[in-house]
């Protein structure tokens, strides 16, 4: 069985580390043309032949909401282009392929606090979920004209976050932080989010592909469906920053929510756990100040 991944970001290259410990599987980086297609639809399809692909793994694409606000239909133009070209890759092979898509949280844009199960309205608040609806409308309506030939499996992934991850909330704490002992965030610190480890999210994943029933299509949250605030996620930088520098650190909010990102964002896992016999090891508070006491120091 070979795995090719699309995408050699941080969830791309955590994913090729878990798949590596199955020794059944021949695991593969895709070369750079299937993250940006420009080629040619059969070019694609004769290379996913030729290395022989039954499990493919989209896990490629940018994540900046603040550039899919600055440029919305550029952004969305972007993500639906490169899977409409996968899966004409696919029909032009018409062999069986496994297609995992990594898609968002955001997608929920929930402003309740409550955990978003995968038949919950969707209500995008970027251009950027907005496109991950896109992909995965198309996807749905590609394995009902494949039927047989493509399984999709959609992966609603929440916040995840690693050692070795200085983007998003956290990178911006740990920026201002190295500058001053001010720290200035948006919103009111109440917001709620799911943050998952890299590695539990890499091996809960894994588990959940190699186990896919016959099901042409399923969406599925990954996440720990454990509420963090934001006001949580401080403080445990704050303990850290104590540990550190022995002293702490002043924190203020704007009230005004950063535009694009959802108040609320958790999961219900139910069918995460099921589906992949698994659920997370990593505690969030534990997992969270390791990640600070460790960049702090860095």
């Amino acid at each position: 069985m070979n795995v090719g991944i699309c995408g050699n970001g941080y969830l791309g290259k955590s994913l090729f580390r878990e798949f590596l410990k199955n020794e059944s599987l021949n695991v593969i980086m895709l070369p750079d043309v299937f993250k940006r297609p420009t080629g040619s639809v059969n070019d694609l399809g004769l290379m996913l032949r030729d290395l022989g692909i039954n499990i493919f793994v989209n896990a490629s694409g940018s994540t900046d909401i603040s550039r899919s606000m600055s440029y919305p239909n550029e952004f969305k133009r972007e993500q639906l282009s490169q899977v409409e070209q996968h899966m004409s890759a696919v029909e032009s092979l018409r062999k069986e392929i496994h297609y995992v898509y990594l898609s968002s949280g955001s997608v929920y844009g929930s402003d309740e606090i409550t955990a978003s199960k995968e038949s919950d309205p969707l209500k995008p608040k970027s251009p950027y979920a907005e496109g991950k609806i896109m992909v995965e409308k198309l996807l749905r309506k590609k394995s009902i004209e494949l039927n047989g030939v493509l399984k999709v499996t959609n992966l609603r992934v929440f916040s995840p976050y690693s050692n070795e991850m200085q983007n998003r909330i956290f990178g911006s704490i740990l920026s201002q932080l190295r500058e001053t002992q001010r720290l200035k965030l948006s919103g009111t610190g109440n917001e709620i989010r799911d943050f998952i480890h890299l590695k539990d999210f890499a091996r809960i994943s894994v588990a959940l592909i190699e186990k896919r029933d016959e099901e042409s299509y399923c969406d599925v949250n990954i996440g720990t469906g454990k509420p963090f605030t934001v006001n949580a996620l401080v403080s445990l930088a704050n303990k850290a920053y104590l540990e550190h520098f022995g002293s702490n650190f002043d924190v203020t909010y704007s009230d005004n929510h950063h535009l694009g990102n959802p108040k609320y964002m958790l999961a219900d896992t139910y069918n995460m756990k099921v589906m992949s016999q698994s659920e997370p090891k990593i505690d969030q508070h534990n997992g969270i100040y390791d990640y600070f006491m460790k960049n702090f120091n860095a």
